[in-house]
């Protein structure tokens, strides 16, 4: 996966990514769940279709959405799209406890790919921050010692 870890850094025990203007938070999707059925209607377009929508136990971020798109076993034009806490699903009536339960199975499994990956990214982003403050240290050392050497100098 491709995360932008020139960017990322760890604040207040907190994954953020630097934005142009500020941090945003990185990877704080919560433990998501399928908590309500929300409603079910008609659609248009294809004719005998439904939109069933869901209500989410959280909100899912963009990493958390790749994941599941990979993990679920259904094909990317009936998978289900997300709208912060909502999950809406447009697909035949015949098929949405089918697509519901496959659904679920991959909602567990992203919640457990997307916990491991997100430690992975919080080891890398620790251990590029200590990697950057060691070179700012060592810095910071070199230039003590050249103006060490300079105020040593005696002029006549």
């Amino acid at each position: 996966m491709d995360h932008p870890f020139d960017k990322l850094s760890i604040k207040d025990e907190q994954l953020v990514q630097k934005t142009a203007s500020a941090s945003a938070p990185y990877m704080d999707t919560e433990s998501v769940k399928i908590v309500r059925k929300v409603k079910a209607e008609a659609v248009a377009d294809p004719a005998g279709y439904g939109k069933f929508c869901f209500e989410l136990s959280a909100p899912t971020d963009s990493v958390w959405q790749e994941l599941f798109y990979r993990n679920v076993a259904l094909n990317r034009d009936v998978a289900p799209s997300f709208y912060g806490k909502l999950l809406i699903l447009v697909c035949d009536p015949m098929n949405v406890e089918d697509y519901h339960q496959k659904i679920q199975m991959a909602i567990e499994r992203t919640d457990q790919i997307y916990k491991s990956e997100r430690q992975n990214v919080i080891v890398r982003v620790q251990k590029d921050m200590n990697k950057a403050a060691l070179a700012a240290q060592e810095k910071a050392n070199a230039q003590r010692a050249i103006e060490a050497a300079f105020d040593r100098i005696k002029l006549k």
